[in-house]
């Protein structure tokens, strides 16, 4: 066995990962950022904007806990996708040290992180500066931020390298993230309390925002986190580095992983089910639609409850409530997640020449669009199912509004086109995360054209649109946006058989 270094083993990471598009993922995300920061601001609008550095550093973690969040599991994601392919555990292990593999991978995260960090401040405060920003932001807060996202963001990625590790099927550890990052971002608005590890970042925050609902303006004032919430975010970050560290080196091939040593057979050798449902018949993809919706429903719950002084005691408020976040961020990335699962199997080894030999690619594409949407429709109905059982808990009276029926009907239909978009990404990128994080964005992009009244040129402020995630009471023309989603169902079908039936099958990785 070759002794190599951990400092070695991350330039190895490097070597692994120089074809795939990481830069470019870390300078769009933090395109997006600086979109959501500066969008409507102004030069000559700067002595009307009296806490403009006090608003970038309290937005900055909150951003983070989004996008950091899913960029440090996307990429802890594709650092350990290697291990989990045929025999690949003891191939590696006769090659290298276990400790030394796995200190790579966290090293590998770390100078990544890194550059993310580093990147985001420098850009953001010379865009401000362009922008006429007065001064500099004060450098103990630059500080207490950069850290902050250090810890939080090394959290998450050995989190993820963990839960990696013990999930072949990636769809499962990067759900977990997606629900962990859900909830982290409404802890920041419910608690100031370090309560998980999806909460590092906003908790290690540098400012607390008051909002004034007389005045209509927000004020900030400076923070420092209580030495017991710095206690709790190291003891997450060394319990994260040992536990990963732990198993990765005492892990054999088919051990301490889940449904270990189990062999799933049919007990049928035919059976009425589609070709896509058996390939997720024993699969926990469920688990992330059921689950994520509760998530959202419960923190939707506090968070009506107790903003009672901002949000009137409605149903119109309890929804946007419920759905504003996973409207806007999580229903997108939730569905992306799931095509780029049922595309998995065709991108790995000659999977494309045994498929097409069997099905014609209409009827593939047809059984993967039609998996995709039943899950995110279900997804949808549940979403109701929960703003109904939880109004009622909580008290609401009168009658349910009439938008919501037609908002779960336009959600249904805005879920369809979106999925026929990621559907399509999943097919040509042949990245697992890759379309994953291009929902993400998607999601966030779509608020923006939302904003200036573009919905319908992206199929991802379509779903925003349909779900009437900003006010229930939005006037949408329903047929014309049936219409619509029906155009990019049928565009993006009719592109994904012509890819296939174009581009010659690839099978090497």
């Amino acid at each position: 066995m070759i002794s190599v270094s951990p400092i070695k083993s991350m330039q190895l990471e490097f070597e692994k990962a120089k074809r795939k598009p990481t830069l470019l993922m870390v300078l769009f995300i933090i395109l997006i950022n600086l979109c959501y920061l500066f969008i409507g601001i102004k030069k000559n609008d700067m002595a009307n904007f009296p806490y403009a550095w006090e608003a970038i550093l309290f937005y900055f973690p909150l951003l983070n806990t989004i996008f950091l969040s899913v960029f440090m599991a996307v990429l802890a994601s594709r650092t350990m996708d290697l291990e989990h392919k045929a025999g690949s555990w003891n191939l590696l292990q006769t090659l290298q040290l276990p400790s030394s593999l796995y200190l790579g991978k966290v090293l590998y995260g770390f100078v990544w992180l890194v550059i993310f960090c580093v990147l985001e401040m420098g850009i953001t405060i010379a865009f401000a500066k362009y922008m006429r920003f007065p001064g500099f932001p004060p450098l103990k807060a630059l500080q207490l931020t950069f850290v902050g996202e250090i810890i939080g963001g090394m959290v998450i990625y050995q989190l993820q390298l963990l839960l990696s590790m013990l999930f072949t099927m990636q769809f499962v550890a990067l759900s977990i993230s997606l629900c962990g990052t859900l909830a982290g971002i409404f802890m920041m608005y419910i608690s100031d309390r370090l309560l998980f590890p999806w909460s590092v970042i906003s908790a290690l925050r540098a400012l607390n925002m008051e909002y004034h609902s007389g005045d209509k303006y927000s004020s900030y004032s400076w923070y420092f986190p209580p030495q017991r919430d710095w206690l709790l975010a190291f003891f997450y970050l060394g319990l994260t580095l040992l536990l990963g560290f732990i198993l990765y080196t005492h892990m054999e091939e088919n051990h301490l992983r889940t449904r270990a040593g189990k062999t799933i057979r049919t007990h049928k050798i035919h059976t009425a089910l589609p070709s896509e449902m058996i390939k997720l018949k024993h699969s926990p993809v469920w688990v992330a639609f059921i689950l994520m919706p509760v998530i959202s429903a419960i923190i939707g719950i506090i968070n009506f409850l107790a903003n009672q002084g901002i949000l009137s005691f409605t149903w119109e408020a309890l929804w946007t409530q419920q759905s504003l976040f996973l409207g806007l961020f999580f229903l997108s990335p939730l569905t992306g997640v799931l095509c780029s699962l049922l595309w998995r199997m065709e991108h790995h080894g000659t999977n494309w020449n045994i498929i097409l030999t069997i099905e014609s690619p209409g009827r593939l594409i047809r059984d993967k669009l039609c998996i995709s949407s039943s899950m995110s429709i279900l997804c949808i109905l549940w979403i109701g199912i929960l703003y109904i059982i939880s109004g009622k808990a909580i008290g609401l009276t009168g009658t349910i509004p009439l938008e919501f029926f037609e908002c779960m009907l336009c959600g249904a239909f805005a879920c369809i086109s979106l999925s026929a978009v990621q559907s399509y990404l999943s097919l040509t990128i042949r990245s697992f995360t890759i379309p994953i994080g291009i929902a993400l964005i998607g999601g966030f992009l779509g608020m923006m054209f939302l904003s200036k009244g573009w919905g319908f040129f992206l199929p991802y402020a379509m779903v925003q649109m349909g779900l009437k995630s900003t006010s229930l009471t939005n006037e949408l023309n329903v047929p014309t946006f049936i219409i619509a989603c029906a155009i990019y169902v049928a565009i993006f079908y009719f592109l994904s058989v012509w890819h296939i039936r174009r581009t010659d099958v690839k099978t090497m990785e």
